[in-house]
């Protein structure tokens, strides 16, 4: 019974707790997630999550902006706003839902409202 005893104060003496876990996610020079790690790797740029981010493994609905994680709600919205180039749907001037080649029209893009 001794040696049991001996070897759990050996044991406690012994113990060191374990080291905190630091979640991460390293991402690309636009925002674009590249994976999830507990590791550390010296080269790429990577934010520091929670743990239930890191269990989420979310790669579609995540975005770093200036070095912030950003998460995409479900409740973004998409609008449609007239452009002020040629880069959008070219339309009726007084009917949206009418596509037009010929003058007037008005150009009509989709603006998202995400990652806030």
């Amino acid at each position: 019974m001794t040696a049991f005893w001996e070897a759990i104060d050996s044991f406690n003496k012994n113990y060191k707790p374990p080291e905190p876990v630091e979640y991460r996610l390293y991402y690309t020079d636009t925002g674009e997630p590249l994976f999830y790690t507990t590791d550390y790797f010296p080269d790429g740029n990577y934010v520091v999550i929670d743990r239930k981010t890191y269990q989420s493994g979310d790669y579609n609905n995540v975005r770093v902006v200036d070095g912030v994680l950003r998460i995409k709600k479900t409740n973004d919205a998409r609008k449609l706003v007239p452009s002020e180039f040629t880069d959008g749907t070219p339309c009726h001037s007084d009917d949206i839902t009418i596509i037009t080649s010929s003058e007037p029209k008005t150009y009509w893009k989709t603006k998202d409202y995400e990652y806030r």
